[in-house]
């Protein structure tokens, strides 16, 4: 059911002119993921990482053109966790780049 109402609105966007733009944030963190060793039983290998920022967060765009002849991709990095304030500067700055009509597809949702 969501599936037909996305590409429904994908086919009107397309006839409005509008640029369909796919958001999604992501968040990294340089702690390393806990795993098996070839450490010998009862000695474990201890590993030291140095690093100077514990998460990082990323706020991603895809815009395809309504024709499907242009796609742009848009970045923004962040330290720390994703938050509205970070998000709303993204879609803003996101709007000065994207001089037409917008149908935003947000982790599935349809705006």
């Amino acid at each position: 059911m969501a599936e037909a109402a996305l590409a429904a609105a994908k086919r009107g966007a397309q006839r409005q002119g509008a640029w369909t733009v796919h958001l999604d944030e992501r968040s990294f963190s340089q702690r390393p993921s806990i795993v098996r060793t070839w450490a010998p039983r009862g000695q474990t290998p201890m590993v030291w990482m140095p690093f100077n920022w514990k998460r990082l967060s990323v706020t991603g765009a895809l815009a395809v053109a309504p024709n499907l002849s242009q796609v742009r991709t848009f970045l923004s990095p962040k330290p720390g966790s994703v938050d509205s304030a970070a998000t709303i500067a993204f879609l803003r700055s996101l709007r000065r780049h994207v001089h037409a009509p917008v149908l935003l597809v947000w982790d599935r949702s349809v705006s």
